[in-house]
């Protein structure tokens, strides 16, 4: 399939043009109740013709507007999509009170999540393939949904997983010191050291992101909608994610349909070695490395974000 991202030069008049009256008409909210009462949002695109549907899960912090683009790109090239808000973000309920703070108990919900969504679109999917996307925290959710019901999807996609945490320069063993007193002091809905609420701060420089206007653009979202503003983590979530990822790691053996993980080069939030790690023990993955970005892949520049685009959709034809 021949693609191209749009033009970073044009991309607000795509994104009004072509996006906007996209979603308006195609990209319809629905409510999921998980098992443990929460009320999670999540939205759906369908096309009466498609190449088959993929299951988007974002990343932290992550709401349905960061994907707006991917989501167009993906039903443009005959997908239906379904893009899961998950828990303690955007949209769905929290199980902290303060509405700036990401919290999970355990990643085992993110996955009971992703469980019952998966059940509640599989009319909609059909007898079609059903992939899944994931990027970065919902990268680590996806390969953990993967080993526990290896059978549901065809296909996965993991864009820079969150497979080893990165804490700058601290090592590792200080992190594990400070999360497991914090466990003991039961600090769990507290906010992990040097994280604290949204402010709005501009920080193209040390985001994620290689595209200025993909970034203002997200950005200009985030200071409209207050349910987008989660930013800070927890000292629950900070413990449950390295519970995670040595738990996706470990039983990477058990995932036996193809995988594509992409790695960003110049990630500025993960480390690399898990990845390589899980891509050498899954039984079909393949570890792609995409140069000239950083971790927010979907927000590069041009050609780099086409580049990102092809390979997907190759590995998703083939």
């Amino acid at each position: 399939m021949s693609f191209q991202a749009f033009d970073e030069i044009q991309f607000d008049e795509y994104m009004r043009s072509l996006v906007s009256p996209w979603r308006l008409k195609h990209l319809k909210k629905a409510t999921l109740r998980t098992q443990d009462g929460l009320n999670l949002r999540y939205y759906t695109a369908a096309r009466e013709k498609n190449r088959g549907t993929i299951v988007l899960l974002h990343g932290y912090s992550g709401f349905v507007g960061k994907y707006y683009e991917m989501l167009y790109y993906f039903w443009e090239s005959g997908y239906q999509v379904v893009f899961l808000e998950q828990r303690g973000h955007a949209s769905s309920d929290r199980e902290v009170e303060d509405p700036g703070m990401i919290y999970v108990r355990d990643y085992a919900d993110y996955v009971n999540d992703t469980h019952a969504l998966v059940e509640e679109i599989r009319d909609m999917a059909g007898d079609g393939p059903l992939c899944l996307y994931g990027h970065s925290m919902g990268g680590l959710v996806a390969a953990l949904y993967l080993e526990t019901y290896p059978e549901d999807f065809d296909k996965a996609i993991l864009s820079s997983p969150l497979l080893e945490m990165n804490y700058g320069t601290v090592p590792d063993w200080k992190v594990e010191v400070l999360a497991q007193y914090a466990r003991v002091a039961h600090l769990e809905k507290q906010y992990a050291a040097g994280e604290g609420p949204y402010t709005g701060a501009y920080n193209f420089e040390g985001s994620g992101d290689t595209s200025r206007v993909r970034y203002d653009y997200i950005l200009e979202q985030r200071k409209r909608n207050p349910e987008y503003q989660t930013h800070g983590s927890s000292y629950g979530w900070v413990l449950a994610s390295r519970a995670a990822v040595r738990k996706a790691r470990k039983n990477a053996g058990a995932v036996h349909i193809p995988v594509l993980v992409l790695q960003a080069e110049h990630d500025n939030t993960v480390k690399p070695g898990g990845q390589v790690k899980f891509a050498e023990r899954a039984q079909n993955a393949t570890l792609e490395l995409i140069r000239d970005t950083k971790h927010e892949i979907y927000a590069s520049q041009n050609p780099t974000l086409t580049a990102y685009y092809q390979m997907m959709f190759s590995f998703l034809e083939a």
